[in-house]
């Protein structure tokens, strides 16, 4: 047999005493080792031809998109399940409905994402993803529930309808970093940390989702760029800080009113919770403006008859609003149903009428 002479020139002249040094490849998001041999940095492993980067086991964007979004319709049916057979129960609910629909995805994606079903919910498995520790082993139950904590806190808790008051700077900062802070830190990491895609939710437990087909041994995670970093912590502060920026607004003249309004409406007995916009409505027909002060009032329990309450909420606006002149419409929206967070259903009525269309019509309630 010949020998290549070159060829074995060029590998007997590596030392093997040259030690491995960690090679962060950041375009892959893993390290490779690298020897340094006579000045030149050479990475393993060694060929005499031009090779490929390795494939990185780092599971995609639109990958990991997708698979949230078949367990997304997964969970929805069976939020609308729930709601075929017991649509009352989960109306009467009212904003505890949001807790439910987030013990149902505990249950779903803290199991399913552990080691128990192989890191992998029916979303990655049929995207042939899954979760896994940084050291390639398969998260435990307490570890996948965690993990699921930080994304459903903050996505559960966003658009909840529960009484609290605005003006409790406290409780407002808190729901602001719980929301936002957290919120906006889980998606901007998904989707700006290119190198690991690793978000928030997954730096704290430790994890990270790769493809199925690939493995992820210990130590070879590219780490992620101090700059993000610094990108969470404004996010954090700014979530911070935004509540005490915008106390003072509750008390000014546009925004004064709507509170005054919001709280009285909750002191209904039938009304779960109530929201009062103020603003202008444009045909673009006939580009005529109309001012609207608007309520949608979510019911506590099931009415056989609405008027009644309408009315009501009508005197409410109209005595928080004594001058009415530059107001077109009152718009009333009486709502009934549920929000479980995975699904939802309402079925509303509207009822509309000017100013002094509703003050004659609470006048000819009272006879």
């Amino acid at each position: 047999m010949v020998r290549d002479p070159l060829k074995h020139f060029y590998c007997n002249a590596i030392s093997e005493s040259a030690p491995l040094q960690p090679d962060p490849s950041p375009e892959y998001g893993i390290i490779t080792a690298s020897r340094t041999v006579e000045g030149q940095k050479m990475s393993e492993p060694i060929t005499t031809g031009s090779a490929a980067p390795p494939a990185s086991p780092i599971a995609g964007f639109w990958r990991r998109v997708a698979a949230f979004a078949v367990d997304g319709l997964i969970l929805g049916l069976v939020g609308a399940a729930l709601g075929l057979v017991a649509f009352d129960r989960l109306a009467e609910l009212g904003a505890w409905g949001r807790a439910l629909g987030f013990v149902i995805s505990l249950a779903y994606f803290g199991l399913m994402d552990s080691r128990y079903t192989q890191g992998q919910t029916p979303g990655k498995r049929l995207l042939k993803i899954r979760v896994v520790r940084t050291d390639g082993a398969l998260l435990g139950l307490g570890t996948s529930m965690l993990r699921f904590c930080l994304v459903g806190v903050p996505y559960f808790l966003n658009g909840i309808h529960f009484r609290f008051d605005a003006e409790d700077t406290r409780l407002v900062t808190l729901l602001s970093v719980a929301i936002f802070g957290l919120g906006l830190s889980i998606v901007y990491l998904l989707v700006f940390n290119r190198r690991t895609r690793q978000s928030l939710h997954d730096l704290v437990t430790g994890s990270c989702v790769i493809n199925a087909s690939g493995t992820l041994s210990p130590g070879v995670l590219a780490p992620v760029w101090r700059g993000h970093y610094i990108v969470i912590a404004l996010i954090i502060i700014s979530a911070l800080a935004a509540p005490l920026a915008l106390s003072g607004m509750w008390h000014n003249a546009t925004f004064g009113p709507l509170l005054a309004t919001q709280k009285s409406l909750m002191q209904e007995p039938e009304i779960s919770f109530a929201g009062v916009t103020a603003g202008t409505l444009r045909n673009f027909n006939s580009n005529a403006v109309r001012r609207t002060i608007g309520v949608k009032a979510i019911l506590a329990h099931k009415l056989d008859t609405k008027e009644a309450l309408a009315d009501r909420v009508a005197g409410i606006v109209l005595v928080q609003y004594p001058d009415t002149s530059g107001v077109d419409d009152i718009d009333i929206t009486l709502v009934y149903g549920y929000d479980i967070g995975i699904a939802s259903a309402w079925r509303s009525e509207i009822y509309r009428h000017s100013p002094p269309e509703w003050q004659q019509r609470l006048a000819g309630a009272k006879e």
